[in-house]
């Protein structure tokens, strides 16, 4: 959550305000669950206090309603700009279309095989630059070595010169033999210098080779622990995807058994669960999913609205409702539910058919 996201979405309000009217949001709520922040605002189509949803939204037919929407998406892009985001391209342009779970989890798998294989080949790579840094260090060391040898020949030489140097002009010694033992001395100075030169030369070299393999080598451990995070990343998306399915499959399988096997009792025997969250979605499990939904976004006067509607009424109640403080999210949910299930309830006289 950063302020910059609020900002943001002050401006998606606004503009949703002054194209349909406030009076006319019933909820908006910006989610932050994903790696996109995204709003999810609700609007009720009402004007001059007349359900409008054709005159606002839909037209006259289906190419009409197409043209308003991809207006409607032009003149968010305005205000996204402000945000460096970009307008969305169309559906018909991309060639994009919607995957199914099962297209969706094996993508993932496959992403999830991709890195690992990248994993490994970093790995690889990882060894041989240890080798290759091996070597060039030794290199260095040589060279280095080598220089240090030149550098210290080299300052001998020039201090013996010094010396016969001071020893010609003082006119002490024979001149011929002192003269000789300078040109030999200057020829080795010469050939230390190239030498010296030479070696220094191809230590810059060694120097550089060595720097650019351990830059190399950081990247690739970076990258490597980059596509480790992805991987987990993927890994939890796989199995967050498979646990959902296997919860909605696994409620779908009870209240089918449960249903069947009440089927089979008697009255006095299905009174038991007279009142019971089972119960409520056996016989209206889809109606009860959707009142908590809303009951959990906040939207009691629609769960209200929509429980009245669909039969139910049985839970009146003045007391405060909404999620306490201190409630996590696994709680809250739990208490929507059992709250579903009593706002589902028929009013008092009346019956759910079994």
């Amino acid at each position: 959550r950063k302020p910059e996201i609020e900002e943001w979405a002050k401006d998606m309000y606004r503009f949703m305000s002054e194209r349909f009217g406030e009076e006319n949001i019933v909820g908006c709520y910006v989610h932050l669950d994903e790696t996109t922040p995204h709003m999810h605002l609700t609007l009720l189509p009402i004007q001059d206090g007349k359900f409008a949803f054709k005159k606002m939204f839909a037209g006259k037919d289906k190419y009409e309603f197409s043209a308003r929407m991809k207006m409607l998406h032009d003149e968010l892009s305005l205000v996204n700009e402000k945000w460096n985001l970009e307008r969305g391209r169309n559906v018909s342009e991309t060639g994009a279309r919607h995957r199914t779970t099962e297209e969706y989890r094996r993508h993932l798998s496959e992403e999830c095989t991709n890195i690992e294989e990248q994993v490994v080949q970093h790995k690889k790579a990882l060894a041989d630059l240890k080798v290759e840094i091996s070597l060039a260090e030794r290199r260095v060391k040589g060279l280095t070595s080598m220089v240090d040898n030149l550098r210290k020949a080299k300052a001998e030489k020039e201090s013996q010169l010094s010396a016969l140097e001071r020893t010609l002009q003082s006119h002490q010694g024979d001149t011929a033999t002192i003269i000789a033992e300078r040109e030999r001395l200057e020829k080795e100075l010469a050939s230390i210098q190239t030498k010296l030169e030479d070696k220094q030369d191809k230590l810059r070299m060694a120097d550089q080779q060595l720097e650019a393999l351990k830059r190399d080598m950081d990247a690739i451990g970076e990258r490597t622990e980059e596509l480790k995070g992805e991987a987990y990343k993927y890994s939890r998306e796989i199995h967050s995807n498979v646990d959902v399915l296997l919860k909605d499959v696994m409620l779908e399988t009870l209240v089918g058994e449960h249903s069947a096997r009440v089927a089979e009792m008697g009255a006095a025997e299905q009174s038991v669960f007279d009142g019971s969250l089972l119960q409520s979605l056996t016989e209206q499990g889809a109606e009860v999913m959707h009142c908590a939904t809303l009951l959990f976004l906040g939207m009691v006067n629609d769960a209200t609205t929509f429980a009245e509607t669909h039969g139910g009424g049985g839970s009146k109640s003045n007391l405060k409702w909404g999620k306490d403080d201190d409630e996590d999210n696994r709680a809250w949910a739990r208490r929507c539910m059992m709250m579903a299930s009593r706002m589902m309830r028929p009013t008092s006289g009346k019956k759910q058919k079994r």
